[in-house]
């Protein structure tokens, strides 16, 4: 599994060296401060930039690559999406988890499938949303028992029933 994983969108220039303004979209800049590569896509050939310096600034980072050391040959990024591979993030620990990874698992309860996530919120609270409409509030030790990235299952403890009769009372 290499597909990978859209990150953040390149800004304007940052000074006078060819660094940029790079705006994630995770919630946690600082989660990138540790990258080695980020992905350019051009018609879906991927080609990588080396980042040669990354920090956080305010609510996003400030980037350097390697391949573009002036103002005018980082000009050239501006508003480009950018992309990681997966494989060249850093481990997490077993309790911890990328959202990328939970996207296509398999929720259990009761030894009942409620179906694949399809998407994780992450605003006030974090919930993985099914493919059968369910939202679910990703509490490790409450509502989320496990989670087993061999098997790709997710193991509930939330009344899921209810949840959807909620929801058919809403498509009426």
């Amino acid at each position: 599994m290499s597909e990978y994983i859209l990150c953040g969108k390149i800004g304007a220039p940052f000074g006078l060296n060819g660094a940029l303004h790079f705006y994630p979209y995770s919630e946690q800049p600082k989660t990138l401060s540790s990258i080695k590569n980020i992905y350019l896509s051009n018609d879906g050939i991927f080609i990588p930039l080396a980042v040669s310096s990354i920090r956080v600034h305010g609510d996003h980072c400030v980037v350097s690559f390697s391949e573009h050391p002036t103002l005018d040959s980082a000009q050239a990024l501006r508003g480009k999406e950018c992309y990681l591979d997966p494989k060249e993030l850093p481990s997490l620990p077993n309790t911890e988890y990328y959202w990328f990874e939970l996207i296509g698992m398999r929720v259990f309860h009761d030894k009942k499938d409620y179906g694949l996530v399809q998407r994780v919120y992450t605003h006030h609270h974090d919930v993985l949303v099914t493919d059968s409409g369910l939202h679910i509030p990703f509490i490790m030790g409450d509502t989320i028992c496990t989670v087993d990235r061999n098997l790709r299952h997710i193991l509930v403890d939330y009344d899921l029933d209810i949840e959807l009769d909620d929801s058919n009372d809403r498509d009426e």
